[in-house]
């Protein structure tokens, strides 16, 4: 009985610590955005508010849509939108099925392809930039 509670809490320890460990690859991988030469000094009214919108904005659908390349790919799932550009290179499954989801709202996809799986939900967290308005 106590070697079972050891063995239980010891992969309960390594699935938590395999976890922590993809996120922190996962979040490595994000693009940063670089400023412009010359700082805030220039005219910023061009900038598209999409470019500089800090994680826990809305976005419309069409805004979204507007992400559906490799090169600058955002997908909605679940209500929330995700920026899956530096995704596609380090996906499990392959690069194809993020690129089909590039400026669409892949809710059915990611649930027909993942369920309910924890690692894929914590992975997808990772990459959230926002909300659907």
């Amino acid at each position: 009985m106590r070697i079972n509670m050891t063995r239980n809490k010891l992969a309960i320890f390594l699935i938590a610590v395999f976890l922590i460990g993809l996120a922190v690859i996962i979040y490595q991988g994000r693009p940063v955005k670089q400023m412009e030469p010359g700082g805030l000094e220039g005219d910023i009214s061009a900038v598209a508010v999409d470019e500089i919108s800090p994680i826990g904005d809305f976005y419309t659908l069409n805004q979204v849509a507007s992400h559906d390349r490799s090169e600058d790919c955002w997908s909605a799932v679940g209500g929330a939108v995700y920026d899956l550009t530096t995704w596609i290179a380090r996906h499990p499954g392959g690069a194809r099925p993020i690129i089909n989801m590039c400026g669409k709202d892949s809710t059915e996809a990611f649930n027909r392809q993942h369920g309910g799986s924890a690692i894929a939900q914590s992975s997808l967290i990772l990459l959230k930039i926002g909300e659907i308005d």
